[in-house]
């Protein structure tokens, strides 16, 4: 079966080596490097109303060390892989990627900014401390810069790169597009530990982000770009007052009903992406990724301690398999 086939045990088993051992690889470093990470969201959660600009930049500071381990497990293994496996992609003409932009942050925004407006009515769920300590601060130019890092730049930027740039691409290599949307997505939808909750809030949320995550990928597999991701995340990422959303939720309807036939193309793509998933790599990505990332976040650095020399043996096997 081809789920069992070693390219694929391979790809999946480095894609979750470089999760798990980049995550604490980077900490490790910045202990190395005699810098001592500190968490501000949970000094956030202690201090009320600590500034907000010294927990930027110390927020800034931690996604830059944890992002780092994660980059040099994923630039060295990508740099040992045969040149047949890094093969240049098609890119969409600029006008279709624009479209797709727009169409892609229409679908994401509808679901992400109903249901968190939704929450702020009727509070159906708890969130996370820190989003309601942040809620009630005055929306100043330090507010800003701290949601810039946290949340609508910064963030952004960083985990398309790891999940779509990286993740995505080794898995589609490697298997096949739908399973790799999938997988992907699940891990990216777990990955978000704030929404691992029993309420009807964090439950929808963590779905919410699934779906999130698959339309994400699908259209950085579509565009063979990064940056109609990059965009779509920024923008349901971006604080919004009550206005501010209506005025998104609209606009988005918008672009979906008047652009229709604009991306009646990318409307095919999802559906056979996703039409041609089978029942077992439906059920594996969706076991495996849940899975792991529960245990990630359970025992990290034992997770760590197991996906270290895998990894290391997954170079020494792209070594040999270069020379």
């Amino acid at each position: 079966m081809q789920l069992f086939r070693l390219s694929v045990v391979l790809v999946i088993a480095e894609v979750l080596a470089v999760f798990a051992f980049g995550a604490v690889l980077g900490p490790m470093l910045a202990q190395v490097a005699g810098m001592a990470l500190q968490n501000p969201l949970l000094i956030l959660q202690q201090q009320p109303d600590a500034p907000l600009m010294p927990l930027a930049l110390d927020l800034a500071v931690l996604l830059g060390w944890q992002y780092l381990g994660w980059g040099l497990c994923a630039i060295i293994l990508y740099w040992l892989r045969p040149a047949r496996e890094r093969q240049s992609t098609e890119h969409t003409p600029p006008v279709r990627r624009g479209w797709l932009t727009l169409v892609t942050c229409a679908l994401i925004a509808i679901p992400a900014v109903a249901l968190t407006q939704a929450q702020e009515i009727w509070q159906f769920g708890s969130r996370a401390p820190w989003f309601d300590i942040l809620q009630q601060r005055s929306w100043d130019w330090q507010f800003w810069l701290f949601t810039a890092v946290g949340s609508f730049a910064l963030i952004p930027l960083l985990e398309e790169i790891f999940y779509r740039g990286f993740m995505l691409h080794r898995l589609a290599s490697g298997w096949q597009k739908g399973p790799a949307v999938l997988l992907t997505s699940v891990l990216f939808a777990c990955s978000h530990a704030q929404y691992l909750h029993t309420d009807w809030f964090n439950l929808l949320m963590l779905v919410n982000v699934g779906f999130v995550g698959m339309i994400l990928a699908l259209a950085t597999l579509y565009s063979g770009s990064l940056w109609p991701a990059i965009c779509a995340h920024a923008l349901i990422n971006l604080p919004m007052q009550p206005l501010a959303a209506l005025f998104v939720l609209m606009m988005s309807c918008g672009i979906l009903f008047v652009g229709w036939h604009h991306w009646a193309d990318f409307r095919l793509f999802i559906r056979r992406q996703i039409g041609n998933l089978a029942l077992g790599q439906v059920l594996l990505a969706v076991v495996l990724g849940a899975g792991f990332a529960m245990l990630f976040h359970q025992a990290a650095l034992y997770l760590a301690m197991v996906a270290a020399p895998l990894w290391l043996l997954l170079v020494v096997y792209r070594f040999w398999q270069r020379r």
